[in-house]
């Protein structure tokens, strides 16, 4: 479609919307009527064969979530699409997992850094937006925001940026900035890292007659029942948010007791229906550890949607997380690289029972 039919065709879907307002319309509009009625022929009258899922995916996957759209070229994603309906805000803020809030600029922002792209659109049609998707902040990352009655005057400066054309020659990437986010693989990694050394920390400091060995052991066992806890929440083999909601639950009773007790419950009642060696009694589960340790662990785990991680990405996070060994340092004990703990392992090494139980449980699920 040639530069001039399209603005011919915004300047239809504009009025058709004006026309929606005036019959008072607005709130009929559920997101797939506005994704059919003005977001396909809007991405159509730009350039992009929207029959062609190589071109236009829908529903494109990533680890906390399904993106709306991603706009590829040569099957690569340049462009993340979100919608939302006529009568949403684009600056609400919802509650997602483990009680976090997030905006949907925020949402629509990490979509695009989990895949890898630079740019994402944010639209309801009545407005849209165009982020840089690698800033932390979305204000930072935007590079313009349009209300409908002003997609014809900066049809040539803004909206054609979008066009494949434009995408294809490069011209999208001349508003390109600094990344100052990581790639996903690098943040799950660098976030495990993070919650072994939590750990390491607090339950050396605890329960200082403990070796080493134990300390390692029982620091990688109580991370792993967090992650297939995880794991079973978001492939619904559990209910949602069972370990947030645990965590809420004791909260909110004040008792002075600790959160550990209420885990122990929890990895009692896994081992009961699942009897599974990972969850069995163990030492691990009689540690003293300080309860804002356990809640910091358990509120990166609901970053991300485990679910969607892929045995590719997994694989890889998981090589780099167990070449990683515990060292005395001056201040206690430091978590440092060893290339020759990495080699011993093997390249693609996961622990057997989080494997085995992760595939019984899956193939449960489907039974």
């Amino acid at each position: 479609m040639r530069k001039e039919q399209a603005e011919e065709k915004i300047r239809e879907l504009v009025e058709r919307y004006d026309s929606i307002i005036r019959e008072g319309k607005k709130s009929s509009f559920s997101e797939q009527d506005v994704n059919r009625v003005f977001i396909i022929p809007f991405i159509r009258a730009l350039g992009w064969d929207t029959d062609n899922i190589d071109e236009v995916k829908e529903q494109r996957r990533t680890l906390t979530g399904p993106a709306d759209y991603s706009l590829n070229v040569e099957k690569r994603p340049k462009i993340v699409l979100e919608l939302k309906k006529f009568v949403e805000d684009l600056d609400t803020r919802r509650v997602i997992k483990g009680g976090r809030e997030e905006s949907y600029p925020e949402q629509a922002m990490r979509y695009a850094c989990y895949l890898k792209t630079d740019w994402v659109v944010l639209t309801n049609f009545e407005e849209i937006r165009l982020y840089y998707a690698w800033e932390i902040k979305p204000e930072d990352g935007l590079i313009f925001k349009l209300k409908y009655h002003e997609y014809l005057d900066n049809f040539n400066r803004w909206l054609w940026l979008l066009s494949k054309e434009s995408v294809t020659l490069g011209v999208l990437d001349q508003y390109q900035k600094r990344r100052i986010r990581k790639d996903i693989d690098v943040e799950v990694l660098e976030d495990l890292l993070d919650c072994r050394r939590y750990l390491i920390d607090n339950i050396s400091k605890n329960n200082p007659a403990l070796t080493r060995e134990n300390l390692k052991d029982s620091v990688q066992r109580i991370l792993n029942r967090l992650v297939v806890i995880r794991v079973a929440e978001d492939r619904n083999i559990i209910g949602a948010d069972s370990l947030w909601k645990e965590l809420d639950a004791w909260k909110t009773r004040g008792l002075p007791t600790s959160f550990m007790r209420s885990l122990k419950g929890l990895f009692r009642d896994f081992d009961d229906i699942y009897n599974s060696k990972l969850f069995e009694k163990h030492e691990c589960e009689d540690l003293k550890i300080d309860n804002e340790t356990l809640e910091k662990v358990i509120e990166i785990l609901y970053k991300y949607n485990f679910d969607l991680i892929s045995a590719d990405v997994l694989g890889a996070i998981y090589e780099d997380y167990i070449g990683h060994i515990l060292q005395e340092a001056e201040k206690g004990i430091d978590i440092v690289e060893s290339r020759e703990t990495r080699k011993k392992a093997g390249i693609f090494y996961t622990p057997t029972h989080v494997v085995e139980y992760i595939r019984r449980a899956i193939k449960r699920q489907k039974s």
